[in-house]
């Protein structure tokens, strides 16, 4: 990629706009190593952190892409990024295509997320069932009179459907049947807490994010206690929507990219999770 000589831009301003992270340069022998991680809007924020503080103690540079899971593993498939991160795990089919290449994957779980669902604050929405989602999504109820008494229609938002999140609601709520057409799809998290919190009729599903303008609203799967994505709900798994986050390596990775994965389960590593609002897997319980 080239870049305008513009003096007033340094190296590291550079490389936090294009989400690649050089490391030490204290030692100028031998060849540098490069990694591409690359995949899951949820995890990319999370990603890049890492990615900077590995990178500033090894001699590797790490860059940093989104484009949802599917496309993490695409790029893992095709041999265009040496890592994958993923909000779900990766699908069967995925698998055998990766094993018909020689190159069986390992998965590695690296934190622990929930999907929470966002309405926009100041309305009175005690909870919801993951039932009550599914006829939202489904487009089999279309109204708030049920939920909260008003009289307007529900505006649905999702994640795009190469997103590791669009795929785990499906499943998990859908029961992997389809979403209605009504439902408008946004590429990041960020995107549908924005959206949510600039129209009171709305509700969105998105990863864990900053809530400010939202309310992240209770949900109850069978029984009649409703719970919401905290910390606690989500470590236990009684939170209804909890979900494990994934780095998947292709067979015979390089040293460093090994080398990250080992470091992002080091307590260094899962510090960083917790800083930026996941849970770290070493308080699973």
């Amino acid at each position: 990629m080239l870049f305008p000589r513009r003096a007033a831009l340094t190296v590291a301003a550079l490389a936090a706009c294009s989400g690649r992270y050089p490391g030490s340069r204290s030692r100028r022998d031998g060849a540098r190593a490069s990694l591409l991680v690359r995949g899951s809007d949820t995890m990319v924020l999370l990603a890049r952190r890492w990615a900077e503080a590995f990178a500033a103690n090894n001699r590797c540079d790490v860059e940093v892409a989104g484009g949802g899971s599917g496309t993490g593993i695409a790029a893992l498939l095709n041999g265009t990024a040496d890592l994958a991160m993923s909000s779900r795990r990766m699908h069967e089919r995925e698998r055998r295509a990766l094993e018909a290449q020689g190159r069986a994957s390992s998965e590695h779980v690296v934190a622990t997320d929930a999907v929470a669902v966002y309405a926009a604050s100041g309305l009175t929405i005690a909870a919801l069932s993951l039932a009550q989602l599914a006829a939202i999504y489904r487009g089999r109820a279309t109204r708030w009179t049920p939920i909260d008494g008003r009289d307007e229609r529900v505006i649905p938002y999702g994640r795009e459907s190469s997103s590791g999140t669009y795929a785990f609601f499906k499943e998990r709520v859908l029961d992997s049947l389809d979403f209605a057409a009504e439902v408008q799809s946004l590429p990041g998290t960020a995107s549908v807490v924005e959206a949510v919190a600039c129209d009171p009729r709305s509700l969105g599903y998105a990863g864990l994010a900053s809530h400010i303008g939202v309310q992240r609203v209770p949900l109850s799967a069978d029984g009649p206690a409703a719970l919401a994505p905290t910390k606690a709900n989500i470590l236990s798994g009684a939170y209804p929507l909890s979900r494990p986050l994934y780095l998947y390596l292709a067979a015979r990775p390089s040293a460093q990219a090994l080398a990250f994965v080992r470091w992002v389960l080091t307590a260094e590593g899962q510090a960083i999770v917790e800083r930026e609002g996941f849970c770290p897997l070493a308080e699973r319980t």
